[in-house]
């Protein structure tokens, strides 16, 4: 699995560099630049193309100073402009010149691509960035109400429910590091805070690191802000898992609960929290295999109505073999982060991609969450989606 990894990583290092020809090209057709800046931007370009891979394989192990963080930033803004070239400019070229052939075949007078049209795309390019890294900042809320007396499978062991609501707030994909940094993970902190109603319990959902070593002294203290709000209960993500112990060591400090395919009781229900399992090391069908196991050995030990949390929606259908399980949450998917690449996004976990997801049959009580996260990974632009938190009430109407 781990040359399947590297493999993959090889693959996608050879499309990044295509793209970069393309944006070579690109540049030399709107700016004309005389041969000797040409040979020159083609040493730029070269050297851009490499730079969030030497981010992303050098510096997660390092102590971070500004200048790294400051590395990290720019490599990631740039491959989120890449990626943005690659959706959006890309296409416009293609529908502009096909549609100028359209014409010309038709008989209109001769249509040509004009630089003042490349000008536009580069100012249009600029754009999308700036909003994609504006939009990818702003923090909404995201509400469920989740009413126990339409659960048609589990409704009698609801009998117990004997207070109004419960309110829980799940986090996912913070990826507190070199771009989401103290003030990012602030707002996250200040936004449950000014909640009107007040968590009963708080989840993480994974990846609330982003991989890379942090300042503990800057975080500890908002990690204690939120366990001072609820109990808190956390699961790893692939993110913390490429450095468990590190991260393990900060989660403890911050007397939050980590789970680990476990079971607590929360009072009128019981909480699961199932590991990430590493999918780097790790076939499909053993991931499945070991899913399974995990899942039968956690709900040997559930006697209430329960809540599962786990990092990806990977086989989240198995989760329903509990039948104690009423709810799952879920996180990782960042929703596709930006548009169009959810709709691969779902081509993987097909309904668990985003949103609330109930599955059809006869005993349909199961519901399934999966949220697109509060923070972004790579590329700290959001275009087509939103960075959230989730807020679900479960209510007896």
């Amino acid at each position: 699995m781990v040359n399947q990894f590297f493999i993959y990583i090889f693959v996608v290092q050879i499309i990044i560099f295509i793209v970069h020809f393309l944006i070579f090209r690109f540049f030399v057709w709107v700016f004309q630049p005389q041969k000797k800046y040409k040979y020159l931007l083609g040493v730029v370009i070269t050297v851009h193309s490499l730079l969030f891979f030497f981010a992303m394989a050098f510096f997660r192990n390092i102590e971070p100073t500004a200048i790294t963080d400051g590395y990290v930033t720019y490599a990631s803004i740039w491959f989120g402009a890449v990626l943005i070239f690659f959706f959006y400019i890309i296409p416009l070229i293609f529908i502009f010149y096909v549609g100028s052939k359209i014409l010309n075949v038709c008989g209109y007078k001769k249509i040509k691509l004009h630089r003042s049209f490349g000008v536009a795309l580069v100012l249009v390019w600029i754009l999308l960035n700036v909003y994609g890294v504006y939009h990818s900042f702003q923090l909404r809320i995201t509400s469920y109400m989740y009413d126990i007396t339409q659960n048609k499978g589990l409704v009698n062991s609801f009998e117990n429910f004997d207070i109004e609501d419960v309110h829980v707030i799940a986090i996912a994909d913070t990826h507190i590091g070199a771009i989401r940094g103290k003030k990012s993970f602030t707002k996250v902190v200040e936004t449950i805070e000014a909640m009107q109603s007040p968590p009963d319990f708080i989840f993480l959902i994974g990846d609330i690191f982003d991989g890379v070593k942090i300042k503990e002294s800057d975080f500890l203290p908002l990690l204690h802000r939120i366990t001072s709000l609820a109990p808190t209960y956390y699961v790893n993500g692939n993110h913390e898992a490429w450095q468990n112990p590190y991260f393990e060591s900060i989660i403890k400090k911050s007397k939050i609960t980590l789970l680990s395919d476990e079971v607590v009781d929360v009072g009128v229900v019981q909480l699961a929290g199932l590991e990430y399992i590493d999918s780097r090391q790790t076939s499909k069908k053993d991931q499945y295999t070991a899913l399974k196991k995990a899942i039968k050995k956690v709900s040997s030990q559930t006697i209430k109505p329960t809540i599962y949390i786990k990092h990806t929606p990977d086989n989240a259908e198995t989760i329903q073999e509990d039948k104690n399980a009423f709810l799952s949450i879920f996180g990782h998917t960042h929703n596709g982060q930006m548009f169009p690449y959810m709709y691969a996004v779902r081509s993987r976990y097909g309904e668990y991609r985003y949103g609330l997801f109930k599955p059809q049959g006869k005993d349909n009580y199961f519901t399934s969450i999966t949220t697109s996260g509060a923070g972004t990974w790579g590329p700290p632009q959001r275009i087509g989606t939103q960075t959230e938190i989730v807020s679900i009430i479960l209510k007896k109407k």
